[in-house]
C-alpha cells in the first residue's frame, strides 16, 4: 500500500462474534478510528473512549498494511474474509483437538477392559 493509499485510510475494520447464554451467537462488524499513519501500517484506537489521552498506548493498537493475518482491513469486505478464515482455522484446530481426545479415551476404555 503506497503512501498515499494509507493516509486515504481512515477507519480499519474487524468483525467477530458475541456468544449468547442460548447457544446463539452474533456477528458484530467494528470499526477503529485510525490515529497515526506509519510507512508500514497504522495505530488505531481499540477503544472508543474519547476520556483518554490519545497517546495513552493501552488503548491503541497498530496494524499492519500488508501483513497475511491483521487485526483489522481497510474494508468491512476484507475484515468479514478475514473472520471466515479465522473461524475455519478454529474449526479445523478443534476437529484435530477432539480427535485426539477421541482415540486416548478409546485407548483408556480398551486398557480398563484389560485390566
Amino acid at each position: 500500500m503506497t503512501d498515499d493509499k494509507l493516509k486515504q485510510v481512515k477507519f480499519l475494520h474487524r468483525v467477530d462474534h458475541l456468544e449468547h447464554l442460548n447457544a446463539r451467537v452474533s456477528l458484530m462488524f467494528m470499526e477503529y478510528k485510525v490515529v497515526k499513519y506509519t510507512p508500514k501500517g497504522f495505530w488505531i484506537n481499540k477503544y472508543d473512549i474519547t476520556t483518554h489521552d490519545k497517546s495513552y498506548v493501552g488503548f491503541q493498537r497498530w496494524v499492519s498494511a500488508t501483513g497475511k493475518r491483521r487485526f483489522a482491513y481497510p474494508s468491512a469486505k476484507e475484515a468479514l474474509l478475514a473472520y471466515i478464515y479465522r473461524k475455519q482455522s478454529h474449526i479445523r484446530h478443534l476437529k484435530t483437538t477432539l480427535d485426539v481426545a477421541e482415540k486416548c479415551l478409546n485407548q483408556a476404555i480398551k486398557m480398563r477392559g484389560q485390566a
